[in-house]
């Protein structure tokens, strides 16, 4: 997916995550805090000029991914320009 899709996915899916939070009939807080990991996990996509690193950086946050976001930034020179890490 090209970079300007993962950001404006990334800010879609935060705001769709706060939308069903909002105040009104009926909130969806399990489906918003789902939606909300997936905002992160393609903004940190975004950063990266590979997408080598995709299925791997997940939205979970494990060590595992930590550790390859921290391999994919040192293999990417414009990761930290981006604030990947």
């Amino acid at each position: 997916m090209p970079r300007d899709a993962l950001i404006s996915a990334a800010l879609r899916l935060v705001r769709d995550a706060e939308h069903l939070l909002e105040p009104g009939a009926q909130q969806f807080p399990d489906e918003a805090y789902y939606l909300a990991g997936f905002g992160p996990e393609c903004a940190r996509k975004a950063c990266l000029e590979s997408r080598s690193f995709d299925k791997v950086l997940g939205h979970d946050f494990a060590d595992f991914a930590e550790s390859t976001l921290d391999v994919a930034c040192a293999l990417d020179p414009h990761a930290h320009r981006l604030g990947a890490s």
